[in-house]
């Protein structure tokens, strides 16, 4: 009988082989999300993001977190705001780089980063472990929650998408490539494995909310090409250019993807009570 472990690695490796197979085709940089590393940025004194409220109710002033592949800080910095020290692990030289802009512009002094890989990072524990939208390219996916329990000294808690954001864009993939994509593991992959190990989470499922805009036309080219790993000024690229003129409108300045609508799923679950 497969675990669900096991499912989650063979839809994983089939997922990161079918891009292997097509990336010839896309002259994408080693940074991946080097050109949209400013994307990810976002208010930090914003109080109209449910994931951030809840983060922010299990911190005070004295607690420490670590925000594994935080990225350029969209909840490290206002959770700064709000504890005692925060540490991010990103292995994106350009986020980071993002990243200290940003903590710079919002005054705060207190978070700490680390170039690296979860599974190859090295830093000290803290009291909340958060891990945002990183999990679905993990192929081993119990040692890495197991990791992020070891740092844990309270709560770890996870956010996912219930389905893979590449699953928005798989018609473009089939536009470009003639072959479906395969889909990532998400939340649902995910509850099952946490069972396994014997960890029965909290969950809190938020409301759907639309896809997140691009500010302009070029910026979602760019996205979609990355995504797709087609070349610019290839014959590829002309069929992707042609998919997103038909599929994205500009509203309110921005780029839209059309019934791009995703549901969240905040997954928690205590440490200090383990032993």
């Amino acid at each position: 009988m497969t675990t669900a472990a096991e499912s989650w690695r063979e839809l994983a490796e089939a997922h990161h082989a079918q891009t292997e197979r097509v990336r010839a085709d896309g002259g994408v940089e080693k940074d991946f999300w080097a050109p949209i590393a400013s994307r990810f940025k976002d208010d930090p004194s914003r109080e109209d993001d449910p994931v951030l409220n809840r983060l922010m109710t299990w911190v005070d002033e004295d607690s420490t977190v670590l925000d594994v592949g935080g990225g350029a800080g969209r909840f490290a910095i206002p959770l700064a705001k709000r504890c005692r020290k925060v540490t991010l692990v990103d292995p994106s030289a350009a986020m980071l780089e993002t990243l200290q802009k940003a903590s710079a512009e919002a005054g705060v002094e207190n978070i700490t980063s680390a170039h690296a890989n979860w599974e190859e990072a090295e830093v000290e524990p803290a009291d909340m472990v958060l891990c945002a939208h990183v999990i679905y390219g993990v192929t081993d996916i119990e040692p890495f929650l197991r990791k992020l329990e070891e740092h844990a000294r309270k709560r770890v808690v996870v956010v996912s998408h219930a389905v893979a954001p590449v699953a928005m864009m798989a018609s473009f993939w089939k536009a470009v490539h003639g072959e479906e994509r395969i889909g990532m593991p998400a939340f649902r992959e995910l509850v099952p494995v946490l069972w396994e190990m014997g960890r029965f989470p909290d969950i809190e499922m938020l409301a759907a909310t639309e896809h997140t805009g691009m500010p302009d036309r070029d910026i979602a080219l760019e996205w979609l090409r990355r995504l797709t790993w087609v070349a610019p000024d290839s014959e590829k690229d002309r069929v992707l250019q042609t998919e997103l003129d038909a599929a994205f409108d500009a509203e309110q300045g921005a780029y839209v993807l059309r019934r791009g609508r995703s549901q969240r799923g905040i997954v928690t679950w205590l440490t200090e009570t383990r032993g």
